[in-house]
């Protein structure tokens, strides 16, 4: 079974733009300069809690649910 990445999971228009393409979809929240919801994210210490709360797509994969 194919596992879900951070673009298709935010259902994202601009993933060949991401830093996080094609890569790191498992892993984006390590990734500095994402775009979340169309808007670039800074460096993996001060977007971690953003991606935990608004988020949800690295909850849900260190959790085991996509």
């Amino acid at each position: 079974m194919a596992q879900t990445m951070c673009w298709d999971y935010l259902q994202c228009k601009n993933k060949e733009r991401c830093p996080a393409f094609p890569d790191n979809g498992r892993s984006c929240w390590d990734v500095s300069g994402t775009l979340c919801r169309g808007q670039v994210q800074g460096n993996p210490e001060s977007k971690r809690d953003d991606c935990i709360s608004l988020c949800g797509f690295l909850e849900k994969v260190v959790g085991g649910k996509i």
